[in-house]
């Protein structure tokens, strides 16, 4: 970061936590991109809660569209 530039970034205990939280969830991150079923992203969200008990539901539901979106980035085909 710049000196003087303002983070616009507010949950950085999230980000603290997220690449444990997608090295942890990778596998069931593969299985929902494989299934897209909505039990699978609540047993995330249970996943998560389990490996972070301390995090609020609304941060669990965060941390869980966040990991989605960059699994489905990181695992893009070639050319899209």
């Amino acid at each position: 970061m710049k000196f003087g530039a303002i983070e616009r970034r507010t949950q950085s205990h999230l980000r603290d936590i997220f690449d444990r939280a997608y090295d942890v969830e990778f596998p069931l991150l593969h299985s929902i991109m494989d299934s897209q079923s909505g039990g699978s992203v609540h047993f995330l969200h249970v996943s998560l809660h389990e490996e972070f008990p301390n995090l609020h539901k609304q941060d669990i539901a965060l941390l869980s569209a966040t990991l989605q979106r960059v699994f489905r980035e990181r695992n893009k085909p070639e050319g899209q």
